[in-house]
C-alpha cells in the first residue's frame, strides 16, 4: 500500500517498523486520556507514514530487515539451530539498524552513539505487558473509524490508509504475544532502578531468559499452550504458538474490513480473548522458570531472584542493588540479546 509520505509497504512491513517509529519521551500508554493516547498513537505512526524525512531511512530499514531474515533462513538451510542462528546474528543487525536510524555504526562502539532505533529500545514500555495491549487497542480504534469514514466517502484510499494504522497497532499486538514480552515489569525496573538505563538493561535479561525457555499460557477462550518469544520464533516447538498470533493479527485485519462493509464499529472481543495469559505469575511458580524480577504490589517493590543462575529457584529478595545485578549477570551472560533493541 501506498502511505501518505510516499512510502511503498505491505501490511506485514508497516508490523515491523513499530521498533523504530515512535516519540521517546511521549509513550502511548502514559496518555492522560483516550484522546490524548491517539494523538501520540498518530504521532508515532505518522513519523513514517506521513513525514517524507523519514521515507528513504525507513526503506532502508526494511531491506535490512529481510537481510536479516536472510540470513536466519540460510543459516537454518545449513542445518544450524534456529534460535542458534538469531542470536549468532542479532548483535550486528542491532548496529546496522542503529546505524540506519541515524546512529553510531562502528562494530566497537556504535551504541554510545544512539539513533531513533536505540531511542525507542530504551523508552520501549509500550511494547511490554498491559502497556502493549493499550498500544494496540488505541491504534485499532483508530483504524476502525478510518474504515467506517472510508465507508461513508466509498474511499477504497482511506481504507488502505485504515489497514495501515492497524498494521501498525499489530506490532504491539505481537510483541503482546511474544514471551519475553507478558511478565517482564518493563515500567517498574526502568522506574525503581538508577540509573534507568540499567533497569532497562534488567529488563532484557529477563525478556531474553523468557523468549527462549518459554511461558506455559491459557487465553479466553480456555486454551492452553507454551508461548515463546524473539529468540525461538523460527523454531518448530513454536508453531502452536505463531499459529495463535497469526490467528489474531488476521482477527484484527478482519475487522477493519468488517467496518468499511457495514459502515460500523465491530463489537467484538475476539482479539482480546486469544491473548496469552501467564499461568505462573509473580511468586507462584510450578513449572516454568522463576521470574528473574517481578513487582510486589504490596510492597510497591519490584523483587528480584535470589540466584540468578537458577532459573527454578523459587526464592525472591526485595534487598538488591541494580548495578551489582547487571555486573553480575553482565559478568556470566554477557550483555543481553535486546540490550539495543528491546
Amino acid at each position: 500500500m501506498t502511505l501518505p509520505s510516499g512510502l511503498h509497504l505491505s501490511y506485514a512491513e508497516i508490523i515491523t517498523l513499530g521498533d523504530f517509529y515512535q516519540v521517546p519521551e511521549k509513550p502511548i500508554y502514559q496518555g492522560a486520556t483516550n484522546e490524548e493516547k491517539e494523538v501520540r498513537f498518530l504521532a508515532d505512526f505518522n513519523l513514517f507514514a506521513v513525514s517524507e524525512e523519514n521515507v528513504s531511512e525507513a526503506t532502508g530499514v526494511i531491506e535490512i530487515i529481510y537481510d536479516e531474515l536472510k540470513s536466519i533462513d540460510e543459516a537454518i538451510a545449513n542445518g544450524e539451530d534456529a534460535e542458534a542462528a538469531y542470536k549468532r546474528v542479532s548483535p550486528d543487525y542491532n548496529r546496522r539498524y542503529n546505524c540506519a536510524t541515524g546512529g553510531g555504526c562502528s562494530a566497537s562502539n556504535w551504541w554510545l552513539s544512539p539513533g531513533k532505533y536505540l531511542k525507542v529500545a530504551k523508552t520501549n514500555y509500550d511494547h511490554f505487558g498491559d502497556n502493549a495491549w493499550v498500544s494496540y487497542h488505541v491504534g485499532h480504534r483508530l483504524a476502525i473509524q478510518a474504515a467506517v469514514s472510508a465507508r461513508q466517502t466509498e474511499d477504497v484510499n482511506k481504507l488502505a490508509y485504515a489497514y495501515a494504522i492497524n498494521a501498525y497497532a499489530s506490532h504491539f499486538l505481537s510483541d503482546r504475544f511474544a514471551s519475553g514480552h507478558i511478565r517482564t515489569p518493563r515500567v517498574e525496573l526502568a522506574e525503581q532502578v538508577t540509573p534507568q538505563d540499567v533497569g532497562s538493561l534488567l529488563a532484557n535479561y529477563m525478556h531474553d531468559e523468557e523468549s527462549s525457555g518459554g511461558l506455559h499460557v491459557h487465553n479466553g477462550r480456555g486454551e492452553q499452550w507454551i508461548a515463546y518469544g524473539d529468540t525461538t520464533s523460527f523454531e518448530a516447538k513454536c508453531a502452536p504458538h505463531r499459529a495463535k498470533l497469526i490467528e489474531a493479527l488476521q482477527l484484527s485485519a478482519d475487522e477493519i474490513y468488517l467496518a468499511y462493509a457495514t459502515g460500523k464499529s465491530p463489537d467484538s472481543k475476539a482479539v482480546e480473548n486469544i491473548l496469552p495469559i501467564a499461568d505462573e505469575i509473580g511468586s507462584h511458580a510450578k513449572d516454568d522458570i522463576s521470574s528473574l524480577f517481578f513487582f510486589e504490589p504490596t510492597l510497591k517493590q519490584v523483587m528480584r531472584r535470589e540466584k540468578l543462575d537458577d532459573f527454578y529457584d523459587r526464592h525472591w529478595t526485595s534487598n538488591w542493588w541494580g548495578w551489582s545485578t547487571f555486573t553480575e549477570l553482565e559478568r556470566k551472560r554477557g550483555l543481553p540479546l535486546k540490550a539495543s533493541r528491546s
